[in-house]
């Protein structure tokens, strides 16, 4: 809970039913000390390998392997650059704090996150993902940066992306209410949904360009953002719709395709005046898009490959 400074230290067949091999947590009055670990080897642990929950917390250089949990849990502003985070029995990295609720803003670049049994990110529903770039991962249950919410707004860009064969994409699991809270996303970005995953937004602004097209896909679709889930081929309703809820969204340069699974359309406007332009929707189990009591402006866009193409319900 203090100052603390390792640098190439081997820490192996540590942790327990309770602690993580490596432990920091917040002082509960004052400032935290920092804490530093660079160049460290955390393997073996019976519980997760390293846990960064404190308010100065670094890991660099390091490696953490073949823990029974999760590789590194990560608080409210860890920072995690240039490790590699593999074989580990749970997600690669997880999102978590001392304090339920608590905002994380980590930074986390130049990681290589492999052969893990979970996500190679789980960032859960309170994570600002903007500081985390420039990492790669395969092997992994399921390759990619995976949120189950937004509490914070959040602009994402396809800086994860850049190796080929090692991409991880944004993805969402269960069903995602964003309510007011702003999603960006740049050109190039991919998004990608698990099975049965939705998403519901009021704030969406979606800037791609005609080289650098926001993709929203399934999970098993590994034509874009690399194989998240390995030995599977996209389908029609592999996910559920994104739904625009009383929206001003502006939306260019987009597709989505293979979702509509359990649900009237792959994509729903529901009231507000959002404006879609140069747009692309596809491979839908039902509706490609449904429209309902709105004032939505459309232009340029290809709607083909579903069981329906537009519903109109004002």
């Amino acid at each position: 809970t203090g100052t603390a400074y390792m640098k190439y230290c081997d820490v192996l067949y540590s942790g327990g039913l309770l602690n993580s091999a490596i432990l920091s947590i917040p002082v509960e009055e004052g400032t935290d000390g920092a804490r530093s670990f660079d160049h460290c080897t955390v393997r073996y642990s019976a519980s997760a390998g390293v846990e960064l929950l404190g308010g100065n917390d670094n890991f660099v250089n390091g490696e953490v392997s073949n823990n029974a949990f999760v590789g590194i849990v990560y608080g409210p502003s860890a920072q995690i650059s240039d490790c590699v985070i593999d074989n580990n029995s749970g997600d690669g990295m997880y999102g978590s704090s001392f304090e339920p609720g608590e905002i994380l803003a980590p930074t986390i670049t130049g990681n290589t996150v492999r052969n893990n049994g979970g996500r190679a990110v789980y960032a859960g529903s309170y994570t600002v993902a903007d500081d985390i770039t420039g990492n790669r991962g395969y092997g992994n249950e399921v390759n990619g940066i995976v949120f189950s919410g937004l509490s914070l707004d959040n602009s994402w860009s396809p800086t994860n992306m850049q190796f080929a064969g090692e991409e991880l994409p944004y993805v969402f699991e269960g069903l995602v209410d964003l309510g007011p809270t702003l999603l960006t996303l740049q050109p190039g970005t991919v998004v990608k949904f698990m099975p049965e995953a939705s998403l519901t937004a009021s704030a969406l602004n979606v800037v791609g360009l005609e080289t650098q097209r926001v993709i929203f896909t399934s999970a098993n679709d590994s034509s874009v953002g690399g194989e998240t889930i390995t030995g599977t081929s996209p389908a029609p309703g592999d996910w559920g719709h994104i739904r625009l809820f009383d929206s001003t969204a502006s939306i260019s340069e987009c597709s989505m395709r293979y979702g509509g699974g359990e649900e009237i359309a792959e994509f729903i406007v529901d009231g507000g005046s959002p404006s879609l332009n140069n747009f692309s929707i596809s491979d839908s189990q039902t509706a490609g898009m449904f429209i309902y009591n709105s004032a939505a402006t459309f232009s340029g866009g290809l709607i083909e490959n579903n069981a329906t193409g537009v519903i109109l319900d004002n």
